[in-house]
């Protein structure tokens, strides 16, 4: 059976958790039984580059800030249906909770 390989974007920011750090099989987003984990990864890159643009501050720096915030926690949990909002909902929600 073919393993899949891990890739980082944020290995080198300390303390980051990492969606985008070691994925695998075992840290999948499952939603009725599918899975949407490429989903959920490209709509966290969207946000992210969306706050940059906003913020003017680099790709890395947002992603670290978007993932100790809420809407991060929110966009976890597949039930809440976050993953299916657009990037520019999610985004306003994170400048809601997060304000320039």
């Amino acid at each position: 059976m073919p393993r899949f390989s891990t890739f980082s974007i944020c290995g080198s920011i300390p303390g980051c958790p990492g969606i985008y750090s070691g994925i695998n099989m075992q840290n999948r987003y499952i939603y009725r039984d599918e899975d949407v984990t490429l989903d959920v990864i490209i709509k966290i890159e969207h946000v992210v580059r969306l706050i940059a643009r906003e913020t003017g501050k680099p790709f890395d720096d947002c992603l670290y800030e978007f993932y100790r915030s809420k809407v991060y926690e929110m966009l976890q949990k597949t039930g809440s249906l976050m993953w299916v909002e657009s990037a520019e909902f999610i985004t306003d929600e994170y400048f809601r909770e997060n304000p320039l």
